[in-house]
């Protein structure tokens, strides 16, 4: 029989092998060389500028085949409003990830857009450029027409603003405010592109056409 000591006493433990010994040093030498990297490399991001994160944020998005997805445009998203210290860059990462979602689908384009204008109101001239684009995007669509004119004022407001967009903006402003009734406001719109853009035909010509329906 057994004897009770045989239950209570705890196991014997061999000694490591040299071996063993062996493996358990370079596992550990591995691991700290891993933390060690990590912890380069978020010094690294911490001192790079807004500009450097952005291209290694590209380039790996490029590698992982994401640049140009709405995947990527999203961590590229969170990146600029993470860059509170460099807003124009902030505001111009955004505006231009808002552009190429334009070209897919509306909805994040100008959800993207007015991230930028709540994020970086003051940063010119991008957030300037949003409140165009979120106008005229709004506008040709009927849900969102009532909300239009409000960012395409806004627009006309800013003080450094490009000829044509302020021509397509107020075009844009008649025709809405021809829809709503207010014919003698859309007609002195129209007749202020016609005056202030006499060197752009294009627009003269949209500003006639529309004058002839409002005046109808």
């Amino acid at each position: 029989m057994r004897s009770l000591r045989w239950f209570t006493s705890p196991p014997r433990r061999r000694a490591p092998s040299r071996g063993s010994l062996a493996f358990c040093l370079l596992a550990l030498a591995t691991w700290h060389s891993s933390l060690s990297t990590a912890a380069a490399g978020a010094a690294r991001t911490e001192g790079a500028t807004g500009r450097e994160q952005l291209h290694r944020l590209r380039a790996k998005l490029a590698e992982n085949g994401l640049l140009g997805r709405a995947s990527g445009w999203e961590r590229e998203s969170r990146l600029a409003v993470s860059l509170t210290a460099e807003p124009e860059l902030g505001a111009e990462v955004l505006y231009d990830v808002a552009r190429a979602q334009a070209t897919q689908e509306t909805r994040p384009a100008l959800q993207t857009f007015e991230t930028l204008l709540t994020t970086f109101p003051k940063a010119e001239p991008w957030a300037s450029l949003a409140a165009y684009e979120m106008g005229r995007m709004m506008a040709d669509r009927t849900t969102t027409r009532p909300k239009a004119a409000q960012f395409l004022e806004r627009y006309l407001a800013a003080k450094d603003r490009d000829p044509i967009r302020t021509a397509r903006a107020l075009v844009i402003l008649a025709e809405l405010e021809a829809e709503a009734g207010k014919r003698e406001e859309a007609v002195a719109r129209l007749r202020s592109v016609l005056n202030r853009f006499p060197g752009h035909d294009q627009l003269r010509a949209a500003a006639m056409s529309r004058m002839g329906r409002v005046l109808a």
